[in-house]
């Protein structure tokens, strides 16, 4: 019997040459045109670019079987984490929340789609140069505002860069084959979904602190935990290719510096694998996201369990490069996933399960970021590809206090409210 935590795929279905690409759903008012602004007059026309994303986005964001992450954030069991050890680390009380038991009733997805109702009036979208978000490609900034009474935080501004919209923009146009463009709409659809799940927390907590761990993931971060639940692992690329892959949560991050503010790694309470298992996103899984029969039919049929496509073949990377490790040289707290064998830098499915593992704390075998270990990588010899920077980390940013970003375009998001903006951060 097929495991139910992946989709049945139907891929003969979505390889037809004349399949049509039909979604003609609304878009949801935080997506609205009136949201979305730039440096220069946003037009029109550029709304009409963005509209085939942001109709996938609405579908994910509104979809039954994935609200209960919402209601998690909104309503969900906050709990405070018992460990001296990470509230010393971070000098501050550290948080978590979790899913309500069971499925959410009929009230649990009203107030649910009430609060991203809400959500929608104090969110901006804001298409900024590239060169003020490097290496991000997008991120999300706090803002004071006139807050809805059931959220008492601090409003946002999303900003992603120029590129993003160019790349649809040539696309639409170009003799680049058409799954290209399915893939760049794809990947602006998860996009502001992912900063969309900052923008949820701010408006939850406020201004600074530390965002909430979700249920028991290893890493605070609330986009890649929002990719985390709906596909099984987090957006990325492969090495010196524009093909999406999905890697297996968590995974490594590190600081790095945007327009002169050092934006920090989010809170790890647990060592976190640098060596990573990125899986091939094939073409049909991203087109079938574009037609109604998906919606109506696989959706309906499968619940969440159709945004999860078969991990069958996989590759190691090791800060963004391909990795070739012997595996005699593996460290010993560090596994393949259960059911899966490694064949040079690639890892290949045995059977049809998975199970993610990570090392054990205190670690110090130098393989994950909780390692205070020697430098390892002189020791071991890789067979590599390419470097690239094109990983996720480097096309998101998980911080969302950085405001000085773009604190010249306040006067053209969100009407400015006196005094301090509240918050209940940790």
């Amino acid at each position: 019997m097929a495991n139910p935590g992946f989709a049945s795929l139907e891929y003969n279905d979505y390889a037809i040459e004349n399949l049509r690409y039909n979604l003609d759903n609304a878009i949801h008012p935080i997506f609205s045109v009136t949201n979305f602004v730039s440096r220069q007059n946003f037009e029109d026309t550029d709304y009409e670019v963005l509209r085939p994303s942001l109709r996938l986005a609405s579908l994910l964001l509104e979809e039954p079987s994935l609200l209960p992450f919402w209601y998690a954030m909104f309503y969900g069991e906050e709990k405070e984490i018992e460990d001296p050890g990470l509230k010393k680390t971070y000098g501050a009380k550290m948080f978590s929340y979790r899913r309500k038991d069971g499925e959410l009733t009929a009230e649990d997805i009203y107030d649910t789609h009430e609060m991203l109702l809400a959500l929608a009036k104090i969110v901006r979208f804001i298409r900024v140069d590239d060169h003020e978000l490097e290496p991000a490609g997008a991120m999300c900034t706090a803002t004071c505002c006139r807050m809805p009474e059931r959220l008492t935080g601090c409003g946002a501004r999303i900003l992603y860069g120029e590129r993003y919209y160019q790349a649809l923009h040539s696309l639409e146009t170009s003799e680049e084959p058409h799954d290209s463009l399915i893939k760049a709409r794809f990947d602006f659809a998860t996009l502001m979904l992912h900063e969309l799940a900052h923008a949820a927390q701010t408006a939850i907590l406020g201004r600074g602190g530390y965002e909430h761990f979700f249920e028991d993931d290893v890493v605070a971060e609330a986009g890649l935990a929002w990719e985390n639940f709906v596909f099984g692992g987090t957006s990325s690329s492969f090495p010196s290719s524009e093909d999406f892959a999905i890697c297996e949560f968590p995974h490594h991050h590190s600081s790095y510096d945007i327009d002169g503010d050092l934006i920090d790694r989010p809170p790890e309470r647990g060592p976190v694998s640098r060596l990573e298992i990125h899986w091939p996103v094939r073409d049909e899984f991203v087109r079938r996201l574009f037609t109604k029969r998906f919606w109506q039919h696989t959706v309906k049929k499968q619940g969440t369990a159709a945004f999860r496509f078969p991990k069958d073949d996989g590759f190691l990377l090791l800060n963004g490069r391909s990795v070739c490790p012997p595996r005699s040289e593996f460290p010993d707290c560090f596994a393949l996933p259960q059911g899966y064998e490694l064949s040079g830098g690639r890892v290949e499915k045995i059977h049809n399960t998975s199970q993610q593992s990570c090392c054990y704390e205190g670690c110090d075998c130098g393989w994950c970021s909780g390692s205070s270990g020697s430098d390892w990588t002189a020791d071991i010899s890789w067979d590599s590809g390419e470097s690239s920077g094109a990983s996720g980390e480097s096309r998101r940013s998980s911080e969302a206090s950085a405001t000085s970003v773009c604190l010249d375009l306040s006067k053209l998001v969100l009407d400015s409210d006196e005094g301090e903006c509240s918050g209940t951060g940790a």
